[in-house]
């Protein structure tokens, strides 16, 4: 009896360990999915403001019924605070939905902040400045998204081989 639980114990730890590792290898290419989505995000709000001359709140609407959760939420509700008109800026607006609605996501701190002067550059400037924003914004984003496609490319297989390593390893420890 105790002789299989030993056996059932190990098989749980390299279990455990490789589903760790499987999860470590999942944030990361889910962080490139949203940062994609984010990269859609941009253009989208781009052409919003270009081709339609849309008010920020509405292009932020519009764009948040064309993509993907969390993004549409986070666009809906700041485009909802918008229009309330608490006197609040588009900065204040912006980052407090991005710590209330982007806090569960696969994006780094780094990204995030990115994000935040974005919101910070956007409320006050002409249209042509905002667009010219965006582009500068995007090109942030392009880098990171390469970055972070080279960093799974590299690291994916790495978190597989090092879950099921350290799980035989510990094994091989409690036998």
């Amino acid at each position: 009896m105790i002789k299989m639980l030993k056996w059932i114990g190990i098989v749980l730890v390299i279990c455990g360990s490789t589903a760790a590792g499987i999860s470590l290898s999942r944030d990361l290419e889910k962080r490139v999915k949203q940062l994609n989505e984010l990269r859609k995000v941009v253009v989208m709000l781009q052409g919003e403001i270009r081709y339609s001359n849309a008010p920020l709140s509405e292009a932020f609407h519009h764009v948040s019924l064309r993509i993907k959760e969390p993004f549409a939420i986070f666009l809906e509700h700041v485009a909802g605070h918008m229009e309330e008109f608490s006197g609040e800026t588009l900065n204040d607006i912006f980052s407090q939905h991005i710590q209330e609605d982007l806090k569960y996501t696969s994006l780094l701190p780094e990204d995030l902040e990115q994000l935040k002067r974005l919101g910070e550059s956007m409320g006050y400037l002409d249209r042509q400045m905002q667009l010219e924003t965006m582009n500068l914004y995007l090109d942030q984003v392009n880098t990171a998204c390469e970055e972070a496609a080279e960093h799974y490319r590299n690291k994916s297989k790495l978190y597989h081989c090092l879950g099921v390593m350290g799980g035989l390893f510990l094994a091989v420890i409690f036998i």
